[in-house]
């Protein structure tokens, strides 16, 4: 339903969306393999937005922000105290936090 009701409150109506069309296609002017057509289409189209999406996303950082120099600090401490075994279980920490 908001495929239909967004773009004309949006266009008010003149402005042609895809989803307009093709419903007009479809019910207003019986031309069911125009609409077919424009409905893979438009399929088609989000499909490669969103591999593009996907693409960047993908390569983007992780964290655009560099560590400062307490971050780095921080994660040492971390490393250091799992390398020599102290370590807060998972049991521990849903105890501590009334989870079990």
């Amino acid at each position: 339903m908001s495929a239909f009701v967004a773009p004309l409150v949006l266009g008010g109506g003149r402005v042609p969306m895809m989803s307009i069309l093709i419903q007009q296609q479809m019910t207003l002017l019986l031309n069911w393999p125009a609409g077919a057509a424009q409905a893979i289409v438009l399929v088609a189209l989000v499909s490669l937005l969103l591999l593009g999406y996907v693409r960047v996303l993908r390569e983007a950082p992780m964290d655009d922000e560099p560590k400062t120099d307490e971050e780095r600090q921080l994660v040492e401490e971390a490393r250091q105290d799992l390398a020599a075994g102290r370590v807060v279980s998972h049991e521990e920490i849903r105890r501590e936090f009334g989870l079990e």
